[in-house]
């Protein structure tokens, strides 16, 4: 999923940075700026609470939007990532044209970029579209 993701992200014009793991995502965190963190509940040995626990107590981080991607469409896990502080729950398999406007109402995403591409974005394109002035930097 974290491939397939870093592929819609990319043909948004998106610059990508991809964690296989909680551990993984704290080093990227730590070593550079982003404008959003994504991230999927289940993951190797810790989950993507942990994630938002970490991310929500301080640092250069506390305030970027977290969007969750699980499987689970409600109930403890939902309930506990958003009183933790993620910004936003999408479902699986993640629309990539939900995941744009998610990224936009989030203001990620320039409010004008949904005017230039369509409702459902396809993860395959001949050629990639245009990059916004300044591209969104997110960790996966």
């Amino acid at each position: 999923m974290r491939l397939l993701l870093a592929a819609v992200l990319r043909a948004l014009g998106v610059e990508v940075v991809s964690a296989d793991g909680v551990a993984a995502a704290r080093k990227a965190l730590a070593a550079a700026d982003f404008d959003a963190i994504l991230t999927d509940m289940n993951m190797p040995s810790e989950n993507g609470i942990d994630l938002i626990r970490h991310v929500r107590s301080g640092g250069r981080h506390a305030a970027t939007p977290i969007i969750v991607i699980s499987s689970e469409i409600d109930g403890p896990l939902k309930r506990d990532a958003l009183m933790l502080g993620a910004s936003g729950w999408l479902p699986k398999p993640v629309d990539p044209g939900r995941l744009g406007r998610a990224l936009i109402d989030l203001d990620v995403l320039a409010s004008d970029f949904a005017k230039d591409h369509e409702p459902s974005i396809p993860v395959c394109r001949a050629a990639p579209p245009p990059s916004p002035a300044h591209p969104a930097r997110l960790s996966l």
